[in-house]
């Protein structure tokens, strides 16, 4: 079993085995870097790695259900720092799209790029 947070408030997934929580995995943004913090509870589980099940399954459900990237760059002539934000969408099992944007200091979001990828069959 794996249950979120609101990904707004940070990102927390648990897998439990027979009702009994094995896997913990929280992960939080501050000041623009990334911090996760996992841990385990079960010794008898440890020879499964049940750790790294749960952040493959915290990739799995963020692939399935989109995720986005935010950061800034300095404005190179010392004006404000603009923004960008970057979203990952995955369609369906053949179709992923990649959505860039910019983020003027004063004028807000604009779309940059859009890649729409499409799996090619054999």
């Amino acid at each position: 079993m794996l249950e979120h947070l609101d990904p707004n408030d940070g990102f927390f997934s648990y897998v439990t085995i027979d009702g009994k929580p094995v896997s913990m995995l929280y992960l939080f943004t501050y000041k623009r870097h990334a911090f996760f913090y996992q841990n385990g509870w079960a010794p008898e589980f440890a020879p499964f790695g049940i750790g790294l099940v749960n952040i493959q399954r915290a990739i799995r459900y963020a692939i399935e259900n989109g995720f986005q990237v935010l950061g800034s760059y300095p404005d190179p002539t010392g004006g404000p720092d603009w923004g960008w934000r970057t979203e990952v969408e995955l369609v369906d099992h053949d179709h992923l799209t990649i959505t860039a944007y910019n983020i003027h200091p004063e004028y807000g979001e604009a779309k940059a790029t859009e890649a729409k990828l499409t799996r090619v069959k054999k």
